[in-house]
């Protein structure tokens, strides 16, 4: 993206600012599909086949849980640990889960964002845990 002349650079937030005290705060991140999901999980945090109801709730929450600690924390091997977490993002009207890689009031000339060979670091580690989207800004819900 590209900065108007005329706008005020963007603003790096940590997670707790952008959640609290901006009302137009941007992630960037890779959002987790369904297809990432249910690979990574069965992969780190299997759910037992024979749970149900209430066990099966709790097992999907710390499926989810786990999946979110083993994803930041394989991330945090390329990309500093206090830029890493797992946040809602929304875009063109569907709101998402991301493992997000910045924060910050304006999503322009990708100044936050890690540099190119980072990135491909990074994508392969979300690819061999079953996540192939590509990672994008989001606005970020609270």
């Amino acid at each position: 993206m590209t900065r108007n002349a005329n706008e005020k650079p963007g603003k790096l937030l940590s997670y707790r600012d952008a959640r609290r005290s901006y009302a137009k705060a941007y992630v960037y991140g890779f959002p987790l599909d369904n297809a990432g999901v249910e690979y990574c999980g069965n992969k780190i945090k299997p759910i037992p086949s024979d749970a149900t109801g209430d066990e099966l709730q709790n097992a999907r929450l710390k499926q989810a849980e786990a999946i979110s600690k083993h994803l930041v924390t394989a991330c945090a091997a390329e990309w500093p640990l206090p830029r890493l977490r797992t946040v809602l993002g929304y875009r063109e009207g569907t709101i998402y889960t991301l493992v997000a890689l910045a924060a910050c009031t304006r999503p322009h000339l990708d100044q936050f964002i890690p540099p190119r060979e980072t990135l491909e670091k990074l994508r392969e580690i979300m690819a061999d845990n079953g996540f192939r989207e590509e990672p994008q800004w989001f606005l970020m819900t609270s």
